[in-house]
């Protein structure tokens, strides 16, 4: 049996009232049209047994339309089977291209990988090659180098034994002079710490010597100081036994002495003095007065009273010269009589 899928779309066909259409499946079978495994007889079929009656024209009508329909169901399921051949030998062929391609393209990649791994193989051969030829070339160099290191070992040990007596004696000589020279340096060393260390005592000695000597001058200058001071006392005394003695002659009254606050360290006060001075030689006669004159009358003015006018000095004073600027004698600051 041949399946026809969609044969009566394309065929035009009566209007049955027991037509499904082409919704079905049709079956061609000798003699009988099958639709859906229902058989349908056909009247005009031959080699059908049964009571023969006349075929009407729309019978007639169907069954050339039943023809018809067969042959163009038949047609195009050739047509449709002749196409479906056409498009399997495509997609083979396709397939078997498309195979071919992948093989090719497979032989290519495995071709190349191999030719890049004979590539690879080679450079690392050289490479390897190359490692080879520079350590042979290294190995030879060391080889070389320490024949020419052993060569100048023993040419040095040869130099050494010949030349070594006369290092040996200039080491000696060298030797010998560098002692000298360090016995040189340590006498001179020697020499000049005595030399310091004797300048330097003598330098102490010096300033101890000019130290005692300051101290001596400024015992000096204090007992020339003191000296001074008690020369200074006895000028003043000596001015005012003057100027009681003038006024005595003139007939005036002493003053009375003054006293000051605040002396504490001066020895005695020249007015106290001076009046028991005046006082002790207005009571005593003097050499011009008889014993008849009566005591307190005063003397004439043209007799003055005696004044020392000589320098006072210290009794120790001689032991102690005044420097040069106070060996001048102390002037008086007297007014002239009148």
């Amino acid at each position: 049996p041949t399946t026809v899928a969609h044969a009566a779309d394309s065929v035009p066909r009566p209007l049955f009232v027991e037509d499904h259409g082409a919704s079905g499946t049709w079956e061609m079978k000798a003699g009988a049209a099958c639709f859906n495994d229902t058989e349908v007889s056909s009247p005009c079929a031959p080699g059908v047994s049964g009571k023969a009656r006349p075929q009407s024209a729309r019978e007639a009508q169907w069954q050339a339309t039943l023809e018809r329909s067969q042959l163009l169901a038949k047609t195009e399921l050739e047509q449709r089977a002749q196409k479906w051949c056409k498009k399997e030998t495509a997609v083979e062929a396709h397939r078997a291209y498309k195979m071919r391609q992948v093989d090719e393209l497979r032989h290519q990649r495995q071709a190349a990988n191999l030719q890049r791994e004979r590539k690879a193989l080679a450079a690392r051969e050289v490479e390897r090659q190359r490692v080879e030829e520079r350590m042979r070339a290294f190995e030879q160099s060391q080889e070389r180098w320490s024949k020419k290191v052993e060569r100048a070992k023993s040419l040095n040990r040869e130099t050494a034994d010949t030349v070594g007596s006369a290092a040996a004696e200039r080491n000696m000589a060298r030797e010998a002079k560098r002692q000298a020279l360090q016995s040189e340096q340590a006498r001179r060393h020697a020499e000049m710490t005595e030399r310091s260390n004797r300048l330097q005592q003598e330098a102490t000695t010096r300033r101890q010597q000019e130290l005692e000597a300051r101290a001596v001058s400024a015992e000096r200058k204090a007992v020339w100081e003191a000296s001074r001071q008690q020369a200074e006392r006895l000028e003043r005394i000596r001015e005012v036994e003057l100027e009681d003695a003038r006024r005595l002659n003139a007939g005036q009254p002493p003053p009375a002495p003054q006293r000051r606050r605040g002396g504490s360290s001066r020895p005695t006060t020249p007015c106290r003095t001076a009046g028991r001075v005046t006082r002790s030689s207005r009571d005593a006669p003097s050499q011009g007065e008889t014993q008849d004159q009566p005591q307190g009358q005063v003397p004439a003015p043209d007799v003055p009273l005696p004044v020392p006018r000589e320098p006072v000095r210290l009794p120790y004073s001689r032991f102690f010269p005044a420097p040069p600027s106070e060996e001048k004698p102390v002037q008086s600051k007297r007014r002239p009589q009148s």
